[in-house]
């Protein structure tokens, strides 16, 4: 059963979990990411899944977070329109080109 709370999401007909779900979990998982180390990542996936089970169906993540491909991973499994992705780019990072190369990771 299913307790989430819902709202509309600004003037669109898209209804977001009251609770959403950060994916930033620490910065030893950031400097690892960089040094290709994806260390606890089956609990990463299981956090994220357990949340969209329960009716989560924000999620919160950004650049920084070296999250997008453990986040896209599990969003395969789940129809697409029924989730709202919020996520954040560097300043540097704002130019039409560097933003369409994030939405792709």
């Amino acid at each position: 059963m299913n307790l989430m709370m819902y709202k509309e999401f600004g003037n669109s007909s898209f209804k977001t979990s009251a609770i959403g779900m950060g994916t930033y979990y620490d910065v030893r998982w950031i400097f690892k990411t960089y040094l290709g180390i994806y260390s606890g990542k089956e609990q990463k996936v299981d956090a994220i899944k357990s949340g969209i089970d329960n009716g989560i169906n924000l999620i919160d993540t950004a650049e920084l977070y070296r999250t997008e491909k453990i986040i896209g991973s599990v969003i395969k499994q789940y129809k697409r329109d029924e989730l709202f992705l919020a996520t954040k780019v560097f300043p540097t990072h704002l130019s039409p080109k560097s933003v369409e190369k994030a939405l792709d990771r």
